[in-house]
């Protein structure tokens, strides 16, 4: 199950709306929104953030690559499960 999978499966599990996640991690509901349909994932901070919320345990795991001389993030993240 991808990461945004994951993130919709235990919102809806606890009754809540895009909207009210939003609020709680401090982003607008698109951005949830795009992070459930796998457009693009939550920083770091914003994982952790879900991670209470939803009482998950994802971790974030990116890719760094060299762009122009400069190392760059590369999005989306992908995200494991830890057990």
């Amino acid at each position: 199950m991808e990461l945004g999978q994951r993130i919709r499966s235990a919102r809806k599990q606890q009754n809540m709306t895009q909207a009210h996640l939003a609020q709680l991690v401090g982003v607008d509901p698109w951005v949830v929104d795009r992070w459930e349909g796998g457009i693009c994932a939550p920083a770091p901070a914003q994982l952790d953030r879900v991670n209470r919320i939803l009482r998950l345990h994802l971790e974030a795991r990116y890719r760094v690559a060299t762009v122009r001389g400069k190392r760059r993030s590369w999005w989306p993240w992908s995200a494991r499960e830890d057990s």
